[in-house]
């Protein structure tokens, strides 16, 4: 089992700056014993330890009326443990940040635009970026961040934010706010555009289609969402969210022999739900 730690202290100085800072530390807590599974399938003797200490700190706020901002940068450090016959532990040292800006237009429909920057550090050696011991770190420092919550990535493509850059932009709006029927006045409309890129060339990410290797390139691909959501009544709301996911030149392989690439995902992936919600 694990056990988490954490606080977090949050100063409300001023509208335009309100600064926090956080830990979390998770304590591994499982019996520190030989994997059988594992050193099956990479013949070797793992044993499967990650302790990391999350350390973030960040702000938000409002730079001129209508404009706000946040930024948030998180260091981890920690052990673990690597591929191979060892039980010795691995240094932690990975990195993350996620920053945006956002303007609410003065209107009746209530527009908006935002845009939006994330990094997670990657790690070229690692066979996988879910797993701490079983297909994990090689050599070295293990330098890719693991995620301890989570991050809007997109509907369809829905990546681990780990070993990746991210650029999203958004906006949103109430296109029938000054309906007469005013039953229609709360229907929300959004739109999402994202941007995977690869932040290590040679390492993976959470999509195993994606090959981790000298060949690899750093476009993951592109990302359209859309919802609608409306408040019916008071208790009773729909929302329908829809996305789709372009593959990028991340999923090519390329065959040494013959110098022939292929792309292990080409077709478009697309996302439907359709959800409803009653309050009682």
């Amino acid at each position: 089992h694990r056990e988490f730690y954490g606080g977090e202290f949050k100063w409300n100085l001023h509208p335009k700056w309100s600064p926090y800072v956080y830990v979390v530390k998770n304590r591994d807590k499982n019996p520190k014993v030989v994997d059988a599974q594992s050193s099956v399938a990479q013949g070797a003797f793992l044993v499967h330890r990650y302790q990391p200490r999350f350390v973030g700190y960040g702000a938000n706020g409002s730079l001129v009326p209508g404009l706000s901002y946040f930024a948030e940068f998180i260091r981890v450090y920690g052990t673990t443990t690597s591929v191979g016959d060892r039980s010795d532990s691995t240094q932690v040292r990975a990195n993350a940040y996620d920053v945006g800006l956002k303007y609410r237009f003065t209107s009746v429909f209530q527009p908006a635009l935002s845009i939006e920057w994330a990094f997670a550090s990657g790690d070229p050696d690692r066979q996988s970026t879910v797993n701490s011991t079983l297909f994990g770190n090689v050599a070295g420092q293990d330098n890719v961040f693991r995620p301890f919550g989570g991050l809007g990535m997109g509907y369809a493509a829905a990546f681990t934010f780990a070993n990746m850059h991210i650029m999203k932009i958004g906006s949103s709006a109430m296109p029938f706010a000054n309906l007469s029927a005013s039953r229609f006045r709360t229907i929300k409309i959004s739109a999402d555009f994202y941007d995977y890129r690869k932040a290590e060339n040679a390492g993976p990410v959470s999509d195993f289609d994606v090959p981790s290797d000298r060949f690899s390139k750093r476009d993951l691909g592109k990302e359209l969402n859309l919802e609608g959501s409306w408040r019916i009544w008071t208790d009773m709301s729909l929302t329908v969210r829809w996305g789709k996911f372009m593959p990028g030149g991340a999923y090519d392989t390329v065959n040494e022999v013959t110098n022939q690439q292929t792309r292990a995902r080409a077709t478009p992936e697309i996302y439907w739900r359709v959800q409803w919600s009653l309050d009682i």
